[in-house]
């Protein structure tokens, strides 16, 4: 679905409709709305498809997944450096588990069934 919209936006652009002999610049005038809805459809797109969470808990409905999914795209919308920052600390957490892991089958403590 994201590429068709891409789609309808590329093909829409002045840059496409300026190689077309038949197209007329002067009967396409673009208005104040118009342009505010492709870019704020084009930012709610973006941040849409940037919302990757990990796996749903176990028992976690499409309702409540759905719904943490929508509460992020709030924040990458208006606090995108707040997101950035817990993706910092996320990847410092996984660093730290990594250390621990490493630091633990190098001790020869690696389990075998």
């Amino acid at each position: 679905m994201t590429i068709t919209i891409l789609l309808v936006f590329i093909l829409n652009s002045p840059v496409v409709q300026s190689q077309n002999p038949a197209f007329d610049a002067s009967l396409r005038e673009r208005s104040l709305f118009e342009i505010v809805w492709v870019c704020t459809s084009m930012i709610f797109l973006c941040a849409w498809v940037t919302v990757h969470r990990n796996i749903p808990r176990q028992r976690e409905s499409f309702r409540t997944a759905l719904w943490g999914r929508f509460k992020m795209l709030f924040w990458v919308v208006v606090a995108p450096e707040l997101v950035l920052a817990w993706a910092a600390r996320q990847w410092a957490a996984a660093r730290e588990i990594a250390k621990i892991y490493n630091n633990h089958h190098r001790d020869g403590e690696s389990h075998t069934y």
